[in-house]
């Protein structure tokens, strides 16, 4: 029998690989022709993974956006 192992189990480095997913899944299901503004894109994360955010995940939110774009305009 294998063992599922949890979000608060997981290395460091694997649950920012989970908010990452997080954030990804919640950009492509939106499907918002202009772009998703944060508050929207923190909305559906709640939503959907209340559970697994930590109280302060819309800052990290943000950071985030801003490094992920600032990536993929370069």
């Amino acid at each position: 029998m294998v063992k599922h192992r949890t979000t608060e189990q997981k290395h460091p480095n694997q649950q920012v690989k989970t908010k990452f997913w997080m954030m990804k899944e919640a950009l492509s299901g939106l499907k918002e022709k202009s772009g998703s503004k944060p508050y929207t894109i923190a909305k559906y994360m709640k939503e959907r993974h209340k559970a697994l955010l930590l109280a302060y995940y819309q800052k990290i939110l943000g950071l985030q956006l801003k490094n992920l774009a600032a990536r993929h305009c370069t």
